[in-house]
């Protein structure tokens, strides 16, 4: 259920009120439901097997973490914005296979100011994207792919971050030859433009079977061999 659902035919003095317990990560979590649609988790479960180590690039808050962590061998979760990743961490922490970075991935090291919506339903960017209604920025880490050591070599890449998916994929040309498949969930960009066909581009250059595939209301781009 949508976040803003929740406070449709509430006065606008309630209304104000949840917004801003909204702002609370761990309240968020019940006033803005699961930011995990039932469609992407049926996609995760089609491709992701037992035996996959899987690298999640935009975990919000962490519910497609713990249905990775159900269905994979060892979960790698990135997580840029400080409050989602706090409630991340938390509700996997019990979780031994898997291992959450509080860091944005790109195609090359440093800082990046992250763009965050109004309410605390997760949505955060390193690049704008059209109809959200951005208000604030957090500055955060910036690393690539290629630079993160992992303890089991990963064999799945999902990579969900609203607008840097291009990035992503090149800061890991090195680490995209030895994995088995790769999921990316595309998006438009404020200037009206999508990253489906440069998402699509790239990944046809390394791997035999590469199909779009539309979930829920985005298109994702799904690579295997």
């Amino acid at each position: 259920m949508n976040s803003e659902w929740r406070t449709v035919g509430l006065p606008a003095p309630l209304r104000r009120f949840v917004n801003i317990l909204r702002r609370s990560p761990l309240l968020s979590v019940a006033f803005g439901g699961r930011p995990m649609e039932d469609a992407v988790a049926r996609l995760y479960s089609h491709h992701i097997k037992q035996d996959d180590v899987v690298v999640e690039v935009g975990a919000r808050m962490g519910d497609a973490t713990r249905t990775l962590a159900r269905i994979s061998k060892q979960v790698y979760s990135f997580e840029p914005s400080k409050s989602s990743f706090l409630v991340l961490k938390a509700t996997t922490s019990m979780r031994r296979n898997v291992d959450v970075y509080n860091l944005a991935l790109g195609d090359r090291s440093g800082d990046a100011f992250l763009y965050k919506d109004r309410s605390f339903s997760g949505v955060a960017s390193l690049k704008r994207l059209s109809d959200v209604n951005y208000v604030s920025q957090e500055k955060v880490a910036v690393r690539t792919l290629d630079e993160i050591s992992f303890g089991l070599l990963p064999t799945a890449l999902i990579v969900d971050c609203e607008g840097s998916e291009n990035e992503v994929l090149k800061g890991g040309r090195r680490l995209l030859p030895n994995l088995r498949r790769v999921l990316v969930e595309t998006h438009v960009l404020s200037d009206g433009s999508s990253t489906l066909d440069s998402v699509r581009e790239e990944l046809t250059r390394l791997f035999p079977i590469v199909q779009t595939d539309k979930v829920g209301n985005e298109y994702w781009v799904v690579a295997e061999r």
